[in-house]
């Protein structure tokens, strides 16, 4: 059930595609939802998730700089607490145990759904992580999904 993100899978990201949504979600933040269910529906199939991933990056990139970049550097730990679980609370209902993300409520995984929005919110954390500077390579994984039947989607990171 877990998906590692770290990369792209087969296909890559449609770069051009999503480089030119990423104006109209930085207007719309954190009310992105609807903006990216139209964009995930404009993709190739072959490319959907690891173009979703790279969105997500890109996404949590530009969050970080622009809400968290004067702040001090911070281990794993920290910067869960203090960047990843804030930031995750302005787009949806978000609890944090040790190195876990538990979304409540995901309106874009629904059970019984295909869903390649655990990409996305992959990348973003990823992105915002990596921003921070917290050292090394961060790997962010979905081990639980509501579109598998899972209560919520949850996200666990390491480095």
């Amino acid at each position: 059930m877990g998906r590692s993100l770290q990369g792209g899978r087969g296909a890559g990201p449609a770069v051009g595609q999503i480089e030119a949504e990423l104006p109209g979600l930085a207007q719309d933040y954190p009310r992105i939802f609807p903006r990216l269910l139209s964009m995930q529906g404009k993709l190739p199939e072959g490319q959907k998730s690891p173009s979703m991933e790279f969105a997500g990056r890109r996404v949590g990139a530009w969050v970080y700089k622009r809400d968290y970049a004067l702040g001090g550097k911070l281990d794993l730990s920290g910067a869960l607490k203090h960047i990843a679980l804030p930031a995750m609370r302005n787009l949806l209902s978000t609890d944090l145990k040790e190195n876990s993300l538990r979304v409540k409520n995901n309106p874009l995984c629904m059970p019984g759904s295909h869903c390649r929005n655990g990409e996305f919110f992959c990348g973003f954390l990823r992105g915002l992580l990596d921003e921070s500077g917290v050292g090394g390579q961060v790997t962010v994984r979905e081990i639980y999904c509501r579109s598998d039947g899972a209560e919520d989607c949850v996200f666990e990171i390491v480095n």
